[in-house]
């Protein structure tokens, strides 16, 4: 058409029309920039003439095309959206968050005033001086989500003047926005939003919402193909609902014929072809590439019928019974079903699994798809084979190591008699590795023993089991302190455990840092102070030589007497050791031999000859008769001088013929001297004297003193106190004095 032919069209339209705007396509309109005045959208080069808050209507960026980095995409009134200076309602005082004209704007508390944040929870960016923090509503709760100011603090002043705050006016039916001005003398001036109210069908957005006549809700008639919708309110008008025509029916998932019944001519529970929908043909979807498969429709879906070992294990209809289920150990006669390798060798026969277990491993629940899923090495419940429970005993944590039954005590339980079935017997705490016997009787490490048991070797009476030809353990012990040294030094054990009992023999201790220790129970080896040990018999019961670090402790030495002459006696020996110790130990020694007697003392010097005796009686006249007439008997002469002081005794009396003198006197003041010459016959001469006979030997000397019961001790050994000499035997007693004549 021509300018010329479209000027008559449009005079003609305005003759029977009234108007017409008449515009030349060939002829450019000039539309205003952004940011000029307009009145319309139609004059703006963006299409979108908008009055932003406070401000006169111009020519503004719709958000769809793009903000620019000062500015920030806001919803504006009757929907409409627009790109708004970033700072356009901040810091505007406000009363309530309804004040705040964008939506999530809040009213916050800023230096004591209640101005306008902004939302920044969408993606926390805030305009140059702002920052997205906590801030505190107009009404004290704690917002997080809002551009404050970075210095704190908002005024409305000469260089505000003029800026506005968006504002919004809210009830039950929505919210309007508007604005509020600032004016540097008088403050923000009220919100100038209009108060929302209810949708109705007028053609306008009556809750500020940005729709018109929304949720007025529609209206639907008719059933099936004949089923129709319309809105209650169109273009600001209500609306009738008239259902469409009903249709014959066919098979297309639709009630063509408006009956309620869709399809009901055609059979989609079991047909094949029909199986489910319309178009769902079973039969088509099979291909002949799969000869163990027959399709079926169970309840509108399609189905396969496998044949035997044969199985849809792909869940896949189209490739039919792929999977072979007679030797798969992976889909073992079923899908899925696994001959599980695990710890053993799988196979699978005619759809039936078998498992050749590992060393130590056991299939004992029986199912295929774990494999050999039970360690009866290691289990508690199944240890050495399926179903053998290991034994939980008092105190004692059961093992199964090697598929055997193990016991491990629990905490300050310990098993010293060896015996399972009655777990660990032994109440413990456990303080050290090395336990050394104590007056305490502690048994530090916790092996049933007041010392260790690893670490000695145990001696007991004969008849208590001892015998040295034992291993010297508790079970089987030593029977001599002798036979349980021995094996100390010989194993390098440390100790040796004494059982109560008396030992004939002597404990000798001639390595160093051995100990020996007794007050042990004979059954036992439980230590008390009842139980004691003596060592006797013998002459010195204890020995101990070049043994530093020697220990003895709760054991009797009862020495024996010495025997033959001179000999010592003694309770212990020790000599060439140091840091010996006797702990609780009582020594006796017994008592030492007699010294060798003293010497005789030599034999007196002879008597001086006897004084001259009386005279005798008349010769042939009997002494006798002088007796008989009253007359005294002659006496013999008085003894001889003795050179050791000492005078002989008297001599014999007077004989006559053949009579003999009286034996001589003894000699004064000395020891007993000897007796005279036996009687002889007395001389006839008158006076003739007798000589007298040499005196006997002296007395024996006094014994020497006894040895000290206390001796010294040297590095050399035990010293005993020395005995003395026994005094001179006494001198010879003087010879008899000579007889009488």
């Amino acid at each position: 058409m021509t300018p010329h032919e479209r000027l008559i069209s449009c005079l003609l339209l305005v003759a029977f029309a009234g108007a017409c705007e008449c515009r030349n396509p060939n002829v450019q309109r000039h539309l205003n920039p952004e940011g000029t005045a307009c009145s319309d959208d139609a004059e703006c080069e963006t299409g979108l003439c908008e009055a932003l808050p406070g401000k006169e209507k111009l020519c503004t960026r719709k958000c769809t095309d793009g903000c620019r980095s000062n500015e920030i995409c806001e919803p504006l009134v009757e929907g409409r959206y627009a790109c708004v200076p970033d700072k356009a309602a901040l810091c505007q005082p406000c009363e309530s968050d309804a004040d705040c004209p964008y939506p999530g704007d809040r009213c916050i508390q800023v230096a004591g005033t209640n101005v306008c944040g902004r939302d920044c929870s969408f993606n926390g960016a805030c305009p140059d001086s702002f920052q997205c923090a906590q801030a505190v509503g107009f009404d004290g709760a704690l917002l997080t989500t809002q551009c404050v100011a970075t210095s704190g603090t908002c005024e409305c002043t000469a260089a505000s003047d003029g800026q506005t705050l968006p504002c919004e006016s809210t009830n039950a039916s929505g919210t309007c926005m508007g604005v509020r001005t600032c004016n540097a003398s008088t403050g923000y001036s009220a919100c100038d939003a209009r108060v929302p109210a209810e949708e109705s069908c007028n053609g306008i957005d009556d809750n500020c919402n940005g729709q018109i006549d929304e949720d007025l809700g529609s209206t639907t008639c008719g059933v099936g193909a004949c089923v129709v919708t319309v809105d209650n309110c169109v273009n600001g008008m209500p609306s009738q609902c008239v259902p469409r025509e009903p249709m014959p029916e066919i098979c297309d998932e639709v009630d063509n014929d408006c009956d309620m019944q869709v399809d009901e001519d055609f059979d989609k529970e079991a047909s094949v072809t029909t199986c489910g929908t319309c178009d769902n043909d079973c039969t088509k979807k099979l291909t002949a590439a799969q000869p163990h498969a027959t399709p079926r429709c169970d309840s509108g879906q399609c189905a396969l019928d496998c044949d035997t070992l044969f199985g849809d294990c792909d869940a896949t209809f189209a490739t039919g019974c792929e999977q072979d289920l007679s030797g798969d150990i992976n889909n073992c006669g079923g899908c899925g079903v696994k001959c599980a390798s695990i710890n053993g060798t799988a196979t699978c026969d005619m759809g039936v699994c078998a498992l050749a277990c590992d060393p130590g491993w056991a299939d004992c629940d029986g199912l295929p798809n774990n494999g050999c899923e039970t360690h009866v090495a290691t289990d508690l419940a199944n240890c050495g084979t399926c179903g053998h429970v290991c034994p939980m005993p008092p105190n004692a944590v059961a093992s199964c190591t090697n598929s055997q039954c193990g016991l491990g005590c629990a905490t300050d339980w310990w098993d010293i008699d060896g015996d399972p079935s009655n777990g660990c017997e032994y109440n413990c705490v456990f303080q050290s590795a090395t336990d050394l016997p104590d007056l305490a009787f502690t048994d530090s490490n916790c092996d049933g023993l007041d010392g260790e048991v690893a670490n000695g070797i145990f001696v007991a009476p004969p008849v208590s089991g001892g015998n040295d030809a034992n291993p010297g353990t508790r079970s089987a012990p030593k029977a001599t302190l002798a036979g349980g040294m021995a094996a100390a030094v010989a194993q390098g054990k440390r100790d040796v455990y004494v059982a109560t009992g008396t030992y004939v023999e002597s404990l000798a201790i001639t390595s160093p840092n051995k100990g020996v220790y007794g007050g042990y129970d004979k059954t036992t080896w439980a230590r008390s102070l009842s139980n004691t040990v003596t060592v006797t018999g013998v002459n010195r019961p204890l020995f101990i030589d070049n043994a530093n670090g020697a220990q003895v402790q709760l054991i009797s030495f009862i020495g024996a007497n010495a025997s033959g002459v001179a000999q010592t006696a003694y309770g212990a020996f020790i000599r060439n050791s140091q840091q010996v110790q006797l702990t609780s130990v009582l020594i006796r020694a017994g008592s030492g031999s007699d010294g060798l007697s003293g010497a005789n003392g030599v034999q007196g010097a002879s008597g001086g000859n006897g004084a001259q005796g009386q005279p005798g009686v008349e010769s042939g006249g009997p002494w006798w008769g002088v007796a008989c007439q009253s007359k005294p008997r002659p006496q013999g002469g008085n003894g001889g001088t003795s050179v050791c002081g000492r005078t002989g005794g008297k001599g014999g009396a007077p004989g006559h013929e053949t009579s003999a003198g009286d034996p001589g006197g003894t000699g004064v003041g000395g020891t007993p001297g000897g007796n005279g010459v036996p009687p002889h016959l007395g001389n006839v001469t008158p006076g003739a004297p007798y000589i007298g006979a040499p005196g006997t030997n002296g007395s024996p000397g006094a014994p020497g003193s006894s040895g000290g019961a206390i001796g010294t001790v040297s590095a050399a050994g035990y010293v005993p106190a020395a005995t003395t000499d026994g005094a001179p035997g006494g001198h010879g007693n003087g010879g008899g004095g000579g007889g009488g004549g």
